[in-house]
């Protein structure tokens, strides 16, 4: 049965404190970088010859870095709403198109496309500004570059990729944030960044597949993290699918 073209948005709605952890201080100053992506028929099809995808992924990154949560300070069951230019994605998720000659080996015409959301909850400390936004544009580019990665990878005996292939470019791309870090940081930003950098508290994607979201267009989801130093944090948000109108619907890449 052919998957039809979704549009879908995804919200990150709140950011929870439940306990703010073992730093100095009542309270703390968090801050969120997102990137929303998807893998879909708008830049991807399975028409190689070996049965893989050919095609890259999605990625679009958002603003913010220091305070971009619009609140200097968070404590212990505070809930602070994501405002909508670093938690809001709006897209049309297409069925990833199978060419003829795979189809000739039994394989079905499409396979569903996948939507998401990347979070990295960040700690305000000693790192400035432009060094903290140094470290926001290697985490972008550092996850197109671990996207394309997975997509590669991806094909007819795996057509999807999923949280567990992100957590493994976790390492990766916190490595590439540190190295920008120290790039951009000079002596004394590194001396403030040797006693008291900005903290990670959590990287997590959530990831949606096209055929759960046609089953179930509104759905719920969290993201929580947990250490005993920093605390226990989480974020709430939802997705939303409704259908696209045929007149309305994106090309799709070539088979």
């Amino acid at each position: 049965m052919p998957l039809n073209p979704l549009s879908v948005t995804i919200a990150l709605d709140a950011l929870v404190c439940h306990s703010k952890g073992n730093d100095p201080g009542p309270r703390a100053e968090p801050y969120l970088w997102t990137i929303f992506f998807k893998v879909d028929g708008t830049v991807a099809a399975l028409s190689d010859p070996d049965l893989t995808l050919s095609g890259t992924g999605l990625t679009v990154p958002t603003p913010g870095d220091h305070g971009d949560l619009g609140v200097s300070e968070v404590g212990a069951g505070q809930v602070v709403p994501i405002p909508a230019a670093i938690g809001r994605f709006q897209t049309t998720l297409t069925a990833i198109p199978v060419s003829p000659a795979i189809q000739k080996l039994g394989i079905p015409d499409h396979v569903a496309g996948v939507v998401g959301v990347l979070s990295v909850l960040m700690e305000q400390d000693w790192t400035s500004d432009r060094v903290a936004a140094a470290g926001h544009q290697a985490l972008n580019a550092g996850f197109q570059q671990q996207l394309n990665q997975i997509v590669d990878g991806l094909g007819v005996l795996k057509p999807q990729p999923n949280s567990d292939d992100l957590n493994v470019a976790a390492g990766a791309i916190r490595q590439a944030i540190s190295a920008a870090v120290r790039r951009r940081g000079g002596f004394l930003q590194d001396v403030l960044n040797l006693v008291n950098a900005d903290d990670f508290l959590g990287f997590e994607p959530s990831v949606f597949s096209q055929g759960d979201l046609a089953a179930t267009p509104l759905q719920q989801f969290s993201q929580r993290f947990i250490t005993a130093k920093d605390g226990d944090w989480e974020i709430r948000g939802h997705v939303a699918a409704t259908p696209v109108a045929a007149s309305q619907r994106p090309a799709l890449t070539q088979r």
